[in-house]
């Protein structure tokens, strides 16, 4: 057994200085990995910096652009309102037509069949002339 331990202190003895100048130069090559590394995160972030840097520039100008939209756009929008408030008077002047017509339908049919008879148009053209005739009298005497 001591010769077992005697053996082996010689072989460590020779084998640790070994093992410790590679475990020395596996330190520095980490370290050296490590320096490396920094080194290129130090330049990442500066181009994301950069990046970001012009992002900020290119939403702030966004930003003034979308700004400058809102005059137009509020145009626009009165416009459309108008072109609504347009639609729904033209929508109700209709309505209020055809009510109109076909509340006094029979009356119309009264005055059509007056004008399409021979002695109706006859009236209606007379009917005409007195209201043309009544007018003048109204205009002179204004």
């Amino acid at each position: 057994m001591d010769q077992l331990l005697t053996g082996l202190y010689e072989v460590f003895s020779k084998l640790v200085p070994f093992f410790l100048c590679l475990l020395f130069l596996a330190v520095i090559l980490l370290c050296r990995a490590i320096i490396v590394f920094l080194r290129d995160l130090k330049f990442t972030m500066d181009r994301v910096n950069r990046t970001l840097d012009d992002a900020l520039i290119t939403v702030n100008e966004a930003n003034r652009l979308l700004e400058n939209l809102h005059e137009p756009l509020d145009t626009v929008v009165n416009i459309a309102r108008t072109v609504d408030r347009v639609d729904a008077f033209t929508n109700r002047m209709f309505q209020e037509a055809f009510s109109l017509i076909a509340t006094n339908i029979s009356i119309f049919v009264d005055w059509l069949k007056k004008l399409f008879s021979k002695n109706g148009a006859a009236d209606l053209k007379e009917a005409a002339e007195n209201e043309e005739e009544e007018n003048k009298e109204v205009e002179a005497d204004e």
